[in-house]
This record gives structure tokens, sequence and C-alpha cells, in this order.
């Protein structure tokens, strides 16, 4: 017997990943002055 799954309505507050994205790259998405760099704009080092 298979269960029916109902879809819930989804909300902009659930969706995190464009406020995550622009929260770890803020100057790439505009918004200057957070953050010096953004992450992943630079090595840490020679091996990475």
């Amino acid at each position: 017997m298979v269960q029916a799954l109902g879809r819930l309505k989804e909300s902009a507050s659930q969706t995190a990943g464009p406020y995550v994205h622009i929260g770890l790259t803020p100057n790439f998405a505009g918004i200057a002055g957070v953050y010096e760099r953004d992450l992943g704009t630079a090595m840490v080092n020679d091996k990475t």
C-alpha cells in the first residue's frame, strides 16, 4: 500500500540557497564593505 504524500507550499525563508550564497560572496553580489575579500577568491597556501 502506497501512502500519498502531499506537497507543502515552499516559502522564501525555507530556500536558504540564495541567502547563503550572497552571504558568502557579498562583494560579487554587489554588496561592498562586508568583507575585504569574498571567500574563495584567494588560495590559502601553495598546496590549495
